[in-house]
């Protein structure tokens, strides 16, 4: 995986990208670079020969390459993001960084105003504050937003320090029967989980296996959350709500510290919660938009609506037709209000959208200990050596 930066045009992406990828033992592309390699004539050269529209192709080719590539930090031009198959390929590679630096700042950073051709015989400020206001809403879909009008070892300092939050990771358990189930826990265990669902579907559990894998999970030292989806909530529960509920209140026997209900089941939920409450379990109310046609007040409605019937939420949602932005702006919603929450983005190239997540505060960052059970589910070996990965380095 990646981490691209993007900005206008003198708000620090080639100083600060340097010396990020120096940092985390990253590769380092620009862009821009790539663009004059690939025509072998500079910027201003193939705005003046083939305009702006020759020079986007071309960006558009090199975006793509620095994006196919690994472990590498990406500077982008700054017109970059107004193309969308660019931020297409961006998030689906790239932890992608917006630095913010007001035109005033910007411009007295660039050298030669003269040599960019969006600036070329314009008063620099007034150029810049003109393209701004034309992509801000593109920057700001940026997974992260960073003050870059600090000196460049200060807005690396800033993104260190959100590659460095903490992450919760909680292995997804799918393993069918009791030996396979707990050999997973095991090896989660290894790899650095610090909590196990308990997909108790997926396991074929009855209840007397239930309680018994939620008190293996504890004495592991895992945080245990139990959950059992039938086939509408994208599971294999084929029995009715009776047993659905015996398998459960067997997990909250156990010692299972969450029970993961739909939100779209309140009966299951009514009845759960008094006994969860009396054994110190928490009731989790999740939703899964797996179409993702959900809209993002919809999903704030769902938020607002866990909040009520439980002590912790989940969403898992397909990006299809979300920006990953829209996933974050959840947490923040729910951190305002105090209300731990989960989110989980779904669907093909999601990876870096779930680890901005989870160094966005999720509660829980879910990741296949087994078979993926979602689409865009990362095994838990992957995702542990990514988050490594962002966290080690010489800063």
């Amino acid at each position: 995986m990646n981490i691209a930066l993007v900005g206008l045009t003198g708000s620090g992406k080639t100083t600060v990208g340097k010396r990020l990828a120096r940092e985390l033992c990253f590769d380092f592309a620009d862009t821009d670079g790539l663009v004059e390699g690939m025509a072998g004539r500079s910027i201003p050269e193939i705005f003046s020969k083939d305009g702006e529209a020759g020079f986007r192709r071309l960006e558009e080719k090199a975006v793509g390459k620095a994006a196919a590539l690994e472990k590498t930090v990406i500077a982008c031009g700054g017109g970059a993001v107004t193309v969308e198959a660019n931020l297409r390929v961006l998030n689906a590679s790239s932890l992608v960084f917006y630095l913010k630096a007001s035109p005033a700042i910007a411009a007295k950073r660039i050298s030669g105003p003269e040599t960019r051709p969006l600036l070329a015989g314009k008063p620099p400020v007034k150029a810049l504050a003109k393209l701004l206001r034309e992509r801000n809403a593109l920057y700001e879909n940026s997974h992260f937003t960073i003050d870059a009008e600090k000196p460049a070892g200060q807005v690396v300092a800033q993104i260190r320090r959100v590659l460095c939050a903490p992450a919760r990771l909680c292995a997804v358990i799918s393993g069918s029967g009791k030996a396979m189930a707990k050999k997973q826990l095991r090896r989660s265990l290894r790899l650095g989980a610090s909590a196990a669902e308990l997909r108790l579907d997926l396991i074929a559990a009855t209840p007397a296996m239930a309680r018994e894998l939620a008190g293996f999970c504890r004495s592991l030292g895992l945080t245990c959350i139990a959950t059992c989806r039938q086939a509408s909530d994208g599971g294999s529960f084929s029995s009715g709500e009776k047993e659905k509920l015996a398998l459960l209140s067997a997990a909250i026997e156990g010692g299972a510290d969450f029970v993961d209900v739909e939100v779209g089941r309140p009966r299951l939920l009514k009845k759960l919660g008094p006994f969860a409450a009396v054994v110190g379990c928490k009731l989790m109310a999740s939703v899964h938009d797996f179409a993702g046609r959900m809209d993002e007040s919809e999903l704030e409605r769902m938020l607002c609506r866990q909040a009520l019937v439980a002590d912790a939420g989940k969403i898992a949602c397909a990006l299809d037709g979300h920006s990953p932005r829209a996933m974050l702006n959840l947490l923040v919603t729910a951190k305002a209000g105090s209300f731990p929450l989960a989110v989980s983005p779904m669907g093909k190239n999601t990876l870096p959208a779930r680890v901005a997540c989870a160094l966005s505060g999720s509660l829980f960052t879910y990741a296949a200990a087994g078979k993926p059970v979602v689409a865009g589910q990362p095994q838990l070996e992957e995702l542990a050596e990514i988050l490594g990965e962002l966290r080690k380095g010489t800063g």
